[in-house]
């Protein structure tokens, strides 16, 4: 069973964690179709590169390392997702 956690923020014990979970894993898909092309259907008003730099900055934020607790470093991550191959993301159903 999952920890709940009961905060100011969170009084009845909502899943914290899973909407963390959901928001982290997001931002890397976008980055990654983005960054590999993958994407079809950005909104016409914002550019390719303009959506890059947002992901960007919030891998970098304090925002991020508010969810992640402070133990995932964003830049590794960025890394991490422009080194890994395309397939292997789609074989693992991860995209």
């Amino acid at each position: 069973m999952k920890d709940v956690v009961l905060t100011p923020l969170n009084p009845k014990g909502i899943f914290i964690n899973d909407l963390i979970d959901a928001i982290l894993l997001q931002a890397a898909k976008d980055y990654f179709k983005i960054k590999h092309k993958k994407i079809t259907n950005l909104d016409k008003k914002m550019s390719m590169d303009t959506r890059i730099s947002e992901i960007e900055r919030f891998f970098k934020s304090k925002w991020y390392k508010t969810l992640t607790l402070n133990e995932c470093d964003g830049e590794k991550v960025l890394k991490l997702l422009e080194k890994t191959p395309y397939t292997y993301l789609k074989n693992n159903s991860i995209l």
